[in-house]
């Protein structure tokens, strides 16, 4: 892995529709982003990019791939950065090509990126910076998803997610609340029940 985050400069990606469906070329993005992303829809990285990053700025990160590795970070009292797509909407499958043959699986047109912040039996909470914009005016920042739409969409990214906690000696323990919202979430959950959701900051606030 690369000690430090950057952009594969050189290698602008490119797509390519075959029988066995849509191929992306591009550059290594397990080791730095690649393309330019105000000007190119392929341009994306992956998990493992960014946990130099997050390592620079003195937090510890690991690979997260399942449902409990999720689960376990945020009682952990840390957050989990992952590939998503755009709403946790249908996508269409991709293969991201490296330079050196290396084949990562993705979703075509709708890459995005959020933070998952908590979670309870029905589902996880999000927390998505992209906010409204002409694709939905009304998406909030935070909003839950149903782990029966949230589990196929992180898996359609290759199950990429990154653990972000406190460096030891950081944040306090976590803690269970209940999150307000101040606007109605995309995609609510009505459990059938009141269910308590693990909710986390880095801060531990």
């Amino acid at each position: 892995m690369s000690s430090r985050p950057g952009i594969a400069r050189g290698v602008l990606p490119r797509r390519q529709e075959t029988a066995e469906g849509f191929i992306n070329y591009g550059g290594d993005i397990t080791q730095a982003f690649s393309g330019d992303y105000t000007s190119n829809m392929l341009a994306r990285s992956t998990g493992s990019a960014f946990i130099p990053l997050f390592e620079r700025f003195g937090l510890e990160a690991r690979p997260v791939a399942t449902r409990e590795e999720i689960e376990d970070v945020l009682d952990e009292g840390g957050l989990v950065w992952m590939k998503a797509t755009v709403d946790f909407l249908p996508w269409a499958n991709v293969t991201w090509v490296t330079p050196d043959g290396k084949e990562l699986p993705g979703v075509l047109g709708n890459d995005h990126a959020v933070v998952v912040i908590g979670y309870n039996d029905a589902g996880p909470v999000i927390r998505d910076v992209l906010g409204p914009t002409n694709t939905n005016w009304e998406r909030p920042t935070e909003y839950d998803v149903a782990w029966e739409t949230f589990l196929p969409v992180f898996e359609a990214q290759g199950s990429d997610g990154v653990g972000v906690l406190q460096a030891e000696g950081g944040a306090g323990p976590a803690r269970i609340i209940q999150p307000g919202y101040s606007s109605k979430p995309a995609n609510e959950i009505q459990p059938s029940e009141a269910k308590p959701i693990c909710c986390y900051t880095l801060s531990g606030k």
